[in-house]
């Protein structure tokens, strides 16, 4: 649920125009998401298992809110729809529809609608990224394979595989894998991070079908969800201050936090505190801020080829070496 990039398009009946990039727009965007008495956010949609959601159908004075003065009004819009894109159970996208000046708001069928296209909608847009992903040039640092034998040793390697390695160091590599493959060979699938001499990678194993004892791993770059504990745990956050952080980040409020870690608000409140003091910033907004900024806003800026699963494929060849110990 962390926001990474936003697009605004505009139509005036001459088809769809993007308009050019707006850094506070987008700032103010993902601001008003981390705002407790904010309502509709995509996080309470998500908690409360709607599709769609109506900003003038569903709040009593829609000028009283915070995103309407924010972004609707220098937008020029007078309502709006939002739609969550979910697929296999995993949000991992989001829409807002503008009702441009003063005409007719939303209606409660506008509602019924979303939720009835939101999967055709979801799936088209993920296929659009995804064919955008796969025709994009000069992308590096692709996932690699190598077969362990019954003992542990590498059987076969490919060149993707065998450069990521060289990202833990040799015995670092070899303590990996060995202790991958006895977690895999007790517990079945296993995945794994691993920080190395110049980065992170992560590394996935199974039993290989047809083989004795064998195992198939697959090492990759690290996607920043996978990145995002390690940045908290490097704050030197307590178990239950990493429990607060990660409701913070996905734009949890205080009270749903507190419900489910079934503590009190004040308590939240107390350790929330505590957290942003750690992390040097003074709000919540600067805290999610720390992850997006690492991870999203330079390569968004640059004009990043985006992925269908949430990061930009340049970054994944992007040195990780600073998370490195």
């Amino acid at each position: 649920m962390l926001g990474t990039s936003c697009r605004v398009l505009v139509d005036f009946g001459d088809g769809p125009v993007e308009l050019p990039h707006d850094p506070d727009r987008e700032r103010a965007n993902f601001d008003v998401e981390w705002e407790d008495a904010e309502p509709n956010t995509f996080h309470s949609m998500w908690r409360d298992g709607r599709v769609a959601a109506l900003l003038r159908c569903d709040v009593r004075d829609y000028r009283d809110v915070g995103r309407f003065e924010r972004l609707l009004q220098p937008l020029g819009a007078s309502d709006e729809a939002r739609m969550l894109l979910s697929e296999n159970d995993v949000t991992w996208g989001t829409v807002v529809f503008y009702r441009m000046g003063d005409g007719t708001p939303f209606d409660s069928r506008a509602a019924a609608d979303l939720t009835a296209c939101a999967p055709l909608v979801g799936a088209a847009i993920r296929r659009a990224l995804l064919a955008s992903a796969l025709d994009a040039p000069g992308i590096a640092s692709p996932p690699g394979s190598l077969l362990l034998d019954a003992d542990d040793a590498i059987r076969t390697t490919s060149a993707a595989a065998e450069d990521l390695l060289g990202i833990l160091g040799e015995h670092h590599a070899r303590t990996a894998l060995t202790s991958l493959a006895a977690a895999t060979r007790r517990h079945g699938p296993t995945s794994t991070r691993v920080i190395g001499e110049s980065g992170v990678v992560v590394m996935h194993a199974e039993l290989a079908k047809g083989s004795d004892g064998a195992l198939a791993v697959v090492i990759e770059r690290p996607r920043p969800i996978e990145l995002a504990p390690l940045i908290i745990e490097s704050l030197g956050l307590t178990a239950r201050q990493r429990q607060i952080t990660e409701g913070l980040l996905a734009g949890a409020g205080r009270a749903a936090i507190a419900r489910r870690l079934g503590i009190g608000e004040d308590t939240v409140a107390e350790t929330t505190s505590a957290v942003f003091r750690k992390a040097g910033v003074a709000s919540r907004a600067e805290l999610c801020a720390v992850v997006f900024a690492e991870f999203y806003e330079a390569p968004f800026h640059a004009g990043a080829t985006p992925s269908p699963f949430g990061y930009f494929l340049p970054s994944l060849a992007r040195p990780l070496g600073s998370l490195a110990p």
